[in-house]
């Protein structure tokens, strides 16, 4: 049985990244391995420049992008659109409603948009050169034996790990089997996701526009597509409606974009077939179990509308970051009782208030559970965002 301080279940960008937060926290002068990775993916590598961009994508702060650079991670240029704005508009006025600027955070940019692959690629490359060992395949059980946990493989592996990091995502099957219990909630919404080629220079700007049918449409930068430039839309939508959507033409469906924003953002050609994925709430009332932590999505999954989810996992990651070098330092178990304690105590608040937020953005704006306090709410945002110390709250929360 191979035997490690711990063992990260699930891959992705924040399985990828707390397998590298913890690898650089648990020197030894051994050459053996301390941190394993179970990932049923193929190895990411690095997107060819001339690939088409994936429809997947995330919105990265400016907080995650230093934080992982200071790991080690580098970032090819050519697949990532820096965000300098983001700027809101309500169905209240043409114009809009909140701006927030990098400048109001005082940083160099709200952050940046990146495409699963290459975010991916960029992170496990860091990862393996501080010595994670990749294991191919899935976890089926994590069973607490005296102090360790022994982790099964659905192909027979055994893995004995001191501690065991849960980022298996949204649909966790192996979360579930530590006994630890989820709040969800189905939104009975879709996001329609397509990438457009733009009439005119996105500049950065990530737009987002909470409209009167109680859809939400966001439009976020991408690198320019064959010399032209590009968004990535994500509309959430009811489920007929994302069914219609999906059924449109492509010069049907840069027709709808366009009227839906009133010709601020027209779209000249759509770049890949839209596609849907389900919108809902999950939460974790506690994320620990003994010798054993839930990260990212498998632990907190939000509405997409703050464009926060991915985020949230790497703030997972810089906690146990934090906790390794203690753990360390102090030459404590890392899998020590008092280490994931302190990591229940310091996500659970910061996690719980982005979910109540957008919770409550998506009852008010997509939902429409409360649809009276829309016009109060529309103007709150407009007299607020006159405020340049609420925007640089706003833009240092964003960033």
């Amino acid at each position: 049985m191979k035997q490690f301080d711990v063992v990260i279940a699930g891959g992705g960008p924040v399985g990828w990244a707390c397998a590298l937060a913890c690898a650089r926290s648990l020197t030894s002068g051994s050459a053996a391995p301390r941190v394993a990775l179970i990932d049923r993916e193929k190895v990411v590598e690095t997107a060819n420049n001339d690939a088409p961009l994936s429809l997947r994508v995330y919105a990265v702060s400016q907080r995650s992008i230093t934080q992982l650079r200071s790991w080690g991670v580098t970032f090819d240029d050519a697949r990532c659109a820096t965000m300098d704005r983001i700027v809101v508009h309500t169905s209240g006025s043409d114009e809009p409603a909140l701006t927030l600027s990098a400048k109001d955070a005082r940083q160099s940019a709200i952050g940046a948009v990146m495409e699963h692959e290459a975010l991916t690629a960029s992170i496990v490359s860091a990862a393996l050169s501080q010595g994670v060992l990749r294991i191919a395949g899935h976890a089926v059980s994590a069973d607490l034996v005296g102090s360790a946990r022994i982790v099964s493989l659905a192909d027979g592996q055994l893995l004995q790990t001191k501690l065991v990091i849960i980022a298996d995502g949204r649909d966790s099957a192996l979360a579930p089997t530590l006994g630890l219990e989820a709040m969800s909630r189905d939104y009975e919404r879709r996001g329609v996701v397509a990438h457009f080629q733009v009439n005119k220079p996105h500049y950065g700007d990530a737009r987002q526009w909470f409209l009167p049918d109680d859809t939400i449409l966001a439009l976020l930068p991408l690198p320019d597509v064959g010399g032209a430039p590009a968004v990535s839309m994500v509309w959430s939508v009811g489920e007929s409606r994302a069914a219609a959507l999906l059924a449109m033409s492509p010069d049907a469906l840069l027709q709808t974009v366009a009227a839906a924003t009133h010709g601020a953002a027209v779209a000249t050609a759509v770049l890949h077939d839209a596609v849907a994925f389900p919108l809902s709430l999950k939460r974790m009332s506690d994320p620990v179990a003994e010798r054993a932590i839930v990260v990212g999505d498998a632990a907190h999954s939000v509405h997409p509308l703050a464009g926060q989810g991915v985020n949230l996992g790497l703030e997972d990651a810089q906690c146990l970051a934090d906790l390794m070098s203690h753990s360390q330092s102090q030459s404590m178990d890392p899998g020590h009782a008092l280490l994931t304690g302190k990591y229940r105590r310091q996500r659970y608040a910061p996690t719980l208030g982005l979910a109540l937020t957008t919770d409550a953005l998506a009852r008010l704006y997509n939902l429409g559970s409360w649809s009276t306090l829309k016009p109060v709410a529309d103007t709150g945002m407009r007299v607020l965002g006159r405020l340049p110390a609420f925007r640089r709250m706003l833009s240092s929360a964003a960033a």
